[in-house]
């Protein structure tokens, strides 16, 4: 699932497309018109190709070319790429430049992280997220040991049992483990031990912090909430976090790492 929206949500999924003019257009022209429009950046034709960029801000007596900038590399990504890439690069650049057959075409700013593309890729990454930590705390803990080992507060307990009788008045063929939480989930993982390691975290207080940005963000997300605002660059470091995470969930299931049913507990 997850290679799949990988491979089915791109970077074409959210570009605009990049603004342009010939670099030798009179400079104080364009931003006029760029002002109207509230255009920040765009392309700089040579020769009927953009080669270089500008900034409104920048503009003043002259042509294009004498503001004109070359699009390095690290801010040109192609239009098939994932959508994680563009998220690793805005943390570091305030737009990038989408190229197809390695010619700009489009550009893609903070702001089209607000687009429901983006919104999507971003729950299936938490989705599977709750999947696989559901599913290691089973193989963990097959028997619902962890009840026994009180790793899960007494309070929490409780709901979780008030949801099991629940679904199972309606015949839902469900177990206690089943109606944990996210929050109850990654406790007894980061009490078992091997799991923080196995899992690509350096510490519990790592693993902890981690699944509690998970939760801030899944509500908002959710009730389609600004996800944008004061979580920048946070935002892109979670996506990277997540993909890290779900990588070493899919090396345990294929046994890369094989999660022992007797594990240990701290």
């Amino acid at each position: 699932m997850r290679r799949l929206f990988e491979r089915g949500i791109t970077v074409r999924d959210i570009a605009e497309p990049c603004i342009s003019f010939d670099d030798e257009r009179s400079a104080q022209e364009i931003q006029n018109f760029l002002e109207t429009k509230e255009y920040d950046v765009f392309g700089v034709r040579t020769n009927g190709i953009i080669e270089a960029y500008a900034v409104r801000s920048t503009l003043g007596e002259g042509r294009l070319c004498d503001f004109a900038m070359p699009i390095p590399s690290e801010m040109q990504l192609s239009e098939s790429s994932p959508l994680l890439a563009v998220f690793d690069l805005l943390r570091i650049h305030r737009w990038v430049f989408v190229t197809i057959s390695s010619r700009v075409w489009g550009i893609v700013t903070r702001g089209d992280l607000h687009k429901v593309p983006v919104r999507m890729w971003i729950f299936c990454l938490i989705s599977l997220t709750e999947m696989h930590t559901l599913r290691i705390v089973r193989k963990c803990y097959p028997n619902e040991e962890w009840i026994a080992l009180k790793y899960v507060s007494d309070d929490r307990l409780a709901e979780a049992r008030k949801l099991f009788d629940k679904r199972k008045s309606v015949n839902e063929e469900v177990d206690l483990t089943d109606c944990l939480q996210l929050c109850d989930e990654a406790t007894i993982l980061r009490k078992t031990d091997k799991m923080v390691h196995d899992l690509g975290f350096e510490s519990k207080a790592k693993m902890e912090s981690f699944f509690s940005k998970v939760e801030r963000l899944r509500n908002p997300l959710a009730h389609a909430q600004d996800i944008i605002t004061n979580r920048w660059p946070k935002l892109a470091e979670l996506a990277i976090e997540l993909e890290n995470f779900l990588k070493a969930c899919e090396e345990l299931e294929t046994g890369a790492k094989p999660v022992n049913a007797h594990i240990k507990p701290i």
